[in-house]
């Protein structure tokens, strides 16, 4: 797999092209990711790309955001992914296309503690 390297180390350039699509809107969107990497492309993955959006929002001049801030709204996002496979269930979608979803939700809910912002 090709590589950029950045600040915060190799990326792999899909994810690269991901995090500029992300810092043109300076939403934390890129939580939604969190449920369609497996936990192992997540935790690979997830601080080296929030690092980099963190970086490009200090570049464009939102100096008021703190990372910290940025994780923690990461976070709150990963507690409202859980909602996600649960709609898609409730509007009758195949097992296949929630499933996954929600497993992943779930693993990025616990890895980050998410159950304390609660």
């Amino acid at each position: 797999m090709h590589k950029v390297v950045e600040s915060q180390g190799a990326l792999p350039l899909g994810h690269v092209r991901l995090a500029c699509k992300l810092t043109r809107r300076y939403r934390a969107r890129y939580c939604c990711d969190a449920l369609h990497w497996d936990r192992t492309a997540r935790q690979q993955l997830e601080l080296p790309l929030l690092h980099f959006y963190h970086e490009k929002l200090i570049r464009a001049g939102i100096s008021s955001y703190s990372f910290d801030d940025l994780l923690l709204d990461y976070r709150r996002c990963l507690v409202r992914n859980l909602t996600v496979p649960i709609l898609f269930w409730s509007r009758g979608q195949p097992r296949e296309s929630w499933r996954y979803r929600l497993d992943h939700a779930l693993a990025a809910y616990r890895d980050l503690e998410c159950a304390e912002l609660l």
